[in-house]
C-alpha cells in the first residue's frame, strides 16, 4: 500500500507495541463514545481537552518544539471566509449557531530541521441522535460495548476511530525519535458534521507553517482505502401540486402523490439523463440522490395538494452544480406539476493528484463517496488523502460500530506512512 524505504528494522512497530498503542486507541474512543460531543454540547471541549492532555503526556520532550492547545472561536472569527458555512441555513436546530463558542485542538510537532509537513485531520464533533430507542442497549450511542470485532456507540466509525488511530501512531512515531525533519501538524477539529468550519479556522490558524512540502490525510471511514476524490452536494426541494376537490370524485391525477410516486421511480432514470446530457455519462455512479423528508397533505378526505420532498443530491467536483441544478430542475418541472429549488447549503467536493515521490507506487485511489473537508484543504492548495478505518455505511447509523480488526491494521499502515513520508 505504501513504497518500501530502506529504514532500519529497529524503527519497525514491534507487535507489541503495536498491540499498546492499539489499546490506547480502543481506550480513547470509549472515552469520547461516552463524552457524545454532539453540537451544541459542552462535551465538545471535554473531548478537545482530553485529547490535548493526551499528547501532552505522550509528546512533550520528544522533540524540541511542541505546542498543543484549544482554540476558541466562534463564527465572527470566521464568516467573512467565502468558504464559510451558514449552519442557520440548514435546519432551524441551529438557529443558535453563530453565538456558540467552537473548539479546535491544534497541535504542532516540529523537528526544528526543514522538511514535509503533514497535517492530519479529524473531527470529534458526531453527528446528532435522533433515534434512541432503536439502539440495541440503553443510551447505546454513548455506552461503547465491544462484541466479536465491533466497538459500538455514536462516532465510532465517524470517525473517531480514525482520529484515535492517527492520534496513536503518530504519538508513538515521534517518542521513538523518527521524526528527524519537518512538522506534524494535528487539525482536530469541531463542527464537520455540519459543514466544515471547523476545519476552515484550524487552516487559517496553521497557514504560515506550512512553507514545504505539504500533505493533508483526513481519517474518514473508507475502510482503510486511501482516496484522492470527495463528492460534492446540494440539499434539494420539489414541491408538487394536486387539486383538493372532494373524494367522491377524485381522479389520481389530483393528488400530488401520484406525481411523487411517478417521480420517485423515474429519478434514478432522469438523472442519469441529465448527467449524460451535460457530458458526465462514464461517471454515473458518482451522481447520487436520496429523499430523505416528505411534507404535505391538509385532510385525509381529500387528495393532496402539495407535497414536498427534500433530497440530497451528490456529485463530482467536475461538474457544475449550476448546470447540473437548472438541468434537473427544467427536466422535472417540464415533466410535472413541480416547482424545484435548492438551499444555500451545500458545497462542492474535491479531487486531488498526489504525485509526491512517495507515493509513486500507490495505485488505484479511490472515490470517497461523500462529502467531506477536503474541498477546504484543496481551496488552501493542500493535496489531500482520505483514508481511515471503519465503513461509511455505519457512520450516522443506528448501532453504528467499528471493526477492530481495520483500527488495527490502519494503525500498523499509518505508521508505516509516516516512515515513508518522512
Amino acid at each position: 500500500m505504501v513504497r518500501q524505504g530502506t529504514i532500519q528494522s529497529s524503527f519497525n512497530l514491534l507487535d507489541y507495541e503495536l498491540d499498546s498503542i492499539y489499546e490506547q486507541a480502543i481506550d480513547i474512543i470509549q472515552h469520547l463514545i461516552r463524552l457524545y460531543p454532539a453540537y451544541g454540547k459542552p462535551s465538545i471541549l471535554e473531548a478537545q481537552e482530553f485529547l490535548a492532555q493526551f499528547l501532552k503526556h505522550n509528546l512533550y520532550g520528544s522533540v524540541p518544539n511542541i505546542s498543543v492547545s484549544i482554540d476558541t472561536f466562534t463564527s465572527s472569527d470566521i464568516d467573512r471566509h467565502p468558504s464559510y458555512i451558514k449552519v442557520e441555513n440548514f435546519d432551524d436546530h441551529y438557529q443558535n449557531y453563530s453565538h456558540l463558542p467552537k473548539y479546535n485542538l491544534i497541535a504542532v510537532v516540529d523537528s526544528g530541521v526543514e522538511g514535509p509537513t503533514l497535517i492530519l485531520n479529524g473531527h470529534v464533533d458526531v453527528d446528532i441522535v435522533n433515534e434512541s430507542s432503536s439502539w440495541m442497549i440503553g443510551e447505546g450511542w454513548k455506552t461503547p460495548i465491544i462484541i466479536d470485532d465491533r466497538l459500538y456507540g455514536r462516532g465510532s466509525a465517524d470517525m473517531l476511530g480514525g482520529l484515535a488511530g492517527m492520534i496513536v501512531a503518530s504519538s508513538a512515531f515521534v517518542r521513538k525519535g523518527m521524526l528527524k525533519s519537518g512538522k506534524i501538524i494535528i487539525h482536530c477539529v469541531c463542527d464537520e458534521e455540519i459543514g466544515g468550519n471547523g476545519s476552515l479556522r484550524a487552516i487559517s490558524q496553521t497557514s504560515h507553517l506550512m512553507k514545504s512540502q505539504t500533505l493533508c490525510v483526513i481519517a474518514e471511514p473508507t475502510e482503510n482505502q486511501m482516496c484522492n476524490q470527495s463528492l460534492g452536494f446540494m440539499h434539494i426541494t420539489l414541491i408538487f401540486k394536486g387539486k383538493p376537490v372532494h373524494m367522491g370524485v377524485a381522479k389520481p391525477e389530483d393528488n400530488a402523490m401520484t406525481f411523487v410516486t411517478q417521480f420517485y421511480q423515474e429519478a434514478p432514470q432522469a438523472i442519469a439523463k441529465i448527467v449524460e446530457d451535460l457530458g458526465y455519462k462514464h461517471h454515473p455512479d458518482l451522481f447520487r440522490f436520496n429523499i430523505g423528508k416528505i411534507q404535505g397533505g391538509i385532510d385525509s378526505a381529500i387528495p393532496i395538494d402539495n407535497l414536498s420532498l427534500s433530497g440530497t443530491l451528490f456529485y463530482p467536483d467536475f461538474c457544475s452544480a449550476h448546470k447540473l441544478f437548472q438541468g434537473l430542475k427544467e427536466y422535472f418541472e417540464m415533466r410535472y406539476p413541480c416547482h424545484m429549488k435548492k438551499s444555500d447549503f451545500g458545497f462542492n467536493g474535491a479531487h486531488f493528484e498526489i504525485d509526491f515521490l512517495h507515493f509513486s507506487s500507490i495505485k488505484n485511489l479511490k472515490v470517497f463517496p461523500s462529502p467531506c473537508d477536503a474541498r477546504l484543504y484543496k481551496e488552501a492548495d493542500i493535496p489531500t488523502l482520505i483514508w481511515g478505518p471503519g465503513s461509511l455505511k455505519q457512520a450516522h447509523s443506528v448501532n453504528e460500530y467499528l471493526s477492530l480488526n481495520q483500527l488495527k491494521a490502519f494503525i500498523h499502515e499509518f505508521y508505516e506512512f509516516l516512515k515513508n513520508y518522512f
